[in-house]
């Protein structure tokens, strides 16, 4: 359930218990993508709306938490794949996605410029950050070595 407003009545539901993974989208917050036991599925919080919501299913073989929103057009978000190893950007609200990039570590974290969203930053598992300055074409690693930040690792 998500609350939409504050107010009596004002709380949403959509999945069921067994909606585990959900993300809200930070540019228009009407978006909400969540992963249950029956696929994956994005819903359109509606205004005025109360109770259970109808939604979307969306491609497979992705992580719905952690999206990372573009800043200014809520239908461009990256997403990791289900083998957490994958980094997809999908520009149509999850219509479509397509493969960014295979890392060699599982994808922790996604992080988009905000002044500028071809700048992206990855923290995988193996303590390794990696940057594409190009929109996810091209990648450098820049994990700052040991002896760069005391012997303090990611």
């Amino acid at each position: 359930m998500v609350r939409r407003d504050a107010g009596e009545g004002e709380w949403v539901r959509s999945g069921g218990a067994d909606a585990g993974l959900v993300s809200l989208n930070s540019t228009w917050d009407r978006w909400m993508y969540f992963h249950y036991g029956y696929g994956f599925r994005r819903d359109f919080i509606r205004e005025g709306y109360f109770g259970q919501s109808t939604w979307e299913a969306v491609p497979t073989g992705i992580q719905m938490s952690r999206i990372e929103f573009h800043p200014d057009d809520w239908r461009t978000m990256w997403v990791r794949g289900q083998n957490n190893n994958m980094l997809y950007k999908s520009t149509d609200n999850l219509s479509t996605i397509d493969l960014l990039h295979e890392f060699s570590g599982r994808v922790e974290y996604v992080k988009v410029g905000r002044q500028n969203p071809d700048v992206i930053y990855v923290l995988t598992s193996n303590n390794r950050i990696e940057k594409s300055v190009d929109g996810g074409t091209n990648w450098v690693d820049i994990t700052p070595s040991a002896t760069d930040n005391n012997g303090v690792s990611n």
